[in-house]
């Protein structure tokens, strides 16, 4: 068994949120989601409107993107169903949404860092797109000589992001503009994907200028790595070292995607605590699946009952500890042996709350400490079962993945 300390301390890269009681990390943001503490964002990418109803059932309240949208259709069938969305902002969007509701944000292109935007055969027909663009890398490359031979390009941090990023907000001064960047976030700027950038990390702290909102995804079930759900908890890290300040962060969670493994909900719990421990203010789903070697809209949480219910279940957790994880920050006040753990902490009303997760896919027994604390009762959120701490000391059992959400009084 592993001897670790794994303490969370945020501070590191960043000063802590702070909320007041009633609010939540949107406080600061015009014309987005609601402020209250009760409101914790869990959002749906890219799924039909036409849907809204049943996925509020299973606790959505955003979608993220729409498809060939926003137009009239869309916003009818999110709006009957009282369902925030956050979408591009288009012809219709600049006529008829700037004072719409239901409306909380614009995005960017999905993952201006891959090499979708520029790709190499559309660089080969038109190589003065980069001379444009990318003048730098088209000097470098001496295309005025040579042939591009590359992957392609990522949009440019200032020539394409932060310059929709100035349009968006002189058409909307109030509503937020949203940077969903890709899995490379999590590995280190290294992603086939992004083509003659990959490996390359300079523009992610310009991208992120060109935004009020950052979100990412990676899906490391999907992507045969499930013993490296740690990847989630590490991608804001990543976003935190890279400059997000007070910007508020949402991270997406797999929910499909695999041609046949899929995260399952102790995979997908285990990674939404991570994030909350280390700074996510909301999370969406990734609902999508590989289905021979072509990616499709399945709506997995709609058409594959296990999906459908641990979707609902984590969502329902999510919606009841909101008011917790909206309260201030204590991320330094636990440690841990034994088992490795990813900790947060949270004061609200009184109790003490840890978050832990088991992060290193083994099963084993943890002794916790808890800083400033002496003997009390540790109460399992969710579970039918209480610990005692003595001198501010008790211990648990984990499994691989097991998420352990504790409670704590004082006596």
């Amino acid at each position: 068994m592993k001897q670790l300390l794994h303490v969370v301390a945020l501070t590191i890269l960043c000063s802590a949120h702070v909320f007041s009681a009633d609010t939540n990390a949107f406080k600061d943001v015009e014309k987005s989601f609601p402020k209250d503490a009760s409101f914790f964002p869990i959002g749906i990418w890219l799924q039909s409107p036409a849907n809204a109803g049943k996925y509020k059932d299973m606790g959505v309240n955003f979608y993220y993107g729409l498809w060939d949208g926003p137009n009239a259709n869309q916003i009818a069938d999110l709006k009957k169903h009282g369902m925030y969305v956050i979408c591009k902002f288009n012809d219709y969007a600049e006529q008829h949404l700037i004072d719409s509701e239901t409306v909380v944000g614009w995005m960017h292109r999905d993952e201006p860092d891959l090499a979708h935007v520029y790709p190499r055969n559309k660089i080969i027909a038109n190589p003065g797109i980069i001379k444009d663009k990318w003048p730098d890398v088209y000097k470098e490359l001496d295309l005025d000589n040579k042939k591009y031979d590359g992957w392609g390009m990522g949009a440019h941090p200032i020539n394409d992001i932060q310059a929709d990023y100035k349009r968006y907000k002189k058409l909307d001064p109030k509503r937020p503009v949203f940077l969903q960047l890709s899995k490379a976030v999590a590995l280190d700027g290294k992603s086939m994907g992004r083509g003659s950038r990959n490996g390359k990390v300079w523009e992610y702290p310009l991208y992120i200028e060109g935004s009020d909102i950052v979100s990412f995804d990676i899906y490391p079930v999907a992507y045969g790595d499930p013993d490296k759900l740690w990847q989630v908890a590490k991608g804001v890290d990543q976003l935190k070292k890279w400059g997000t300040g007070d910007r508020p962060l949402l991270v997406a969670i797999e929910a499909g995607f695999g041609e046949e493994e899929f995260a399952n909900e102790q995979q997908q719990r285990a990674q939404i605590w991570m994030a909350i421990n280390h700074g996510a203010d909301g999370i969406f789903w990734f609902v999508h699946r590989w289905q021979n070697k072509k990616l499709v809209s399945e709506a997995m949480p709609l058409t594959n009952a296990k999906v459908g219910a641990a979707v609902k279940s984590l969502n329902k957790e999510l919606k009841t500890m909101a008011a917790v994880i909206s309260s201030e920050e204590k991320n330094g006040i636990a440690t841990a042996t034994g088992a490795e753990l990813d900790l947060g902490g949270r004061q609200h009303s009184g109790a003490t709350y840890v978050f832990a997760v088991e992060r290193g896919n083994e099963k084993g027994t943890a002794t916790i400490t808890v800083e400033g604390m002496r003997d009390g009762t540790v109460y399992v959120i969710n579970e039918d079962r209480k610990l005692e701490m003595k001198d501010g000391v008790f211990t648990d059992e984990f499994g691989a993945f097991d998420v352990n959400l504790y409670k704590i009084i004082e006596k």
